[in-house]
């Protein structure tokens, strides 16, 4: 909890800091009070870096003027809060209405999602939606973007970019996207994906009954298959939700067998 309280006043300060118009000396004298203040809980090193590195660092200014390489907005390696003051830059950015320089510095700095809600907010939805479908890679992110372009009542691009994500290998927060899909691409005409995301949901839920009521309500005449592949995977993952399941289809022996002394 400190260290979390000590990253978060070095951000505020680092912010405060850059939206300043501080004179070199200035910066000096704030990095003086900032290594005196520094301790064994607070290292302020957001805040030095941003002192030390200003506006007109090279690798920056270049970063924001759309010249983009795999080093960002960096000579050489990175520092471990580069990405805590990029975000510190690029709130700045946008409070001052350098949209621009803000994109840019997003891409080069890998803050891909704050990339993409920004081309939503900006109405560039056709580039947010194939530069999300292109370069995304967690569930989580995809979902970010997703919710953004439905919220802007965009619901077909919305589902694109979520579908999109249901082929990703990360599994983390995986069922949280593919249980927003479903209702979304139910109320959308697209029962495909809609039972395609209840029955992944299923999957990399942990086999929750609720997810399992899902895909059987958007199955419709095809619940017989679907019902037999979801049973299986139930089995195969010996989950510790399988009674309730089992419970509800009244496979009692099944039910009976995962209450027995091997569970405990």
């Amino acid at each position: 909890m400190l260290a979390e309280a000590s990253t978060e006043i070095d951000a505020l300060l680092a912010e405060s800091l850059l939206s300043q118009p501080l004179a070199d000396a200035e910066r000096q004298a704030w990095r003086a009070r900032i290594d005196d203040w520094a301790d064994a809980t607070m290292r302020l090193s957001i805040s030095d870096t941003a002192l030390e590195t200003w506006w007109e660092y090279a690798p920056l200014v270049a970063a924001m003027q759309g010249n983009i390489t795999e080093q960002g907005a960096w000579e050489g390696e990175r520092p471990d809060c580069a990405d805590e003051l990029a975000c510190v830059r690029l709130r700045i950015l946008e409070r001052q209405g350098r949209l621009s320089e803000y994109l840019n510095l997003a891409q080069a700095e890998g803050e891909l999602v704050l990339y993409l809600l920004k081309l939503i907010e900006m109405e560039e939805i056709e580039l947010a939606v194939s530069e999300a479908i292109a370069y995304l890679g967690a569930p989580s992110e995809v979902l970010a973007v997703a919710q953004a372009l439905a919220a802007k009542n965009y619901r077909r691009e919305a589902l694109a970019v979520a579908a999109s994500g249901l082929d990703l290998t990360y599994p983390y927060e995986m069922a949280a996207l593919a249980r927003w899909i479903t209702p979304l691409a139910s109320k959308e005409g697209d029962h495909a994906l809609a039972l395609r995301a209840a029955t992944v949901a299923f999957r990399q839920g942990d086999h929750l009954l609720a997810d399992y009521k899902s895909a059987e309500r958007v199955a419709g005449a095809a619940w017989p298959a679907v019902k037999q592949e979801l049973l299986d995977s139930l089995k195969q993952a010996r989950s510790f939700h399988a009674v309730d399941i089992y419970l509800y289809e009244q496979m009692l022996v099944e039910a009976m067998a995962e209450v027995s002394p091997k569970w405990l």
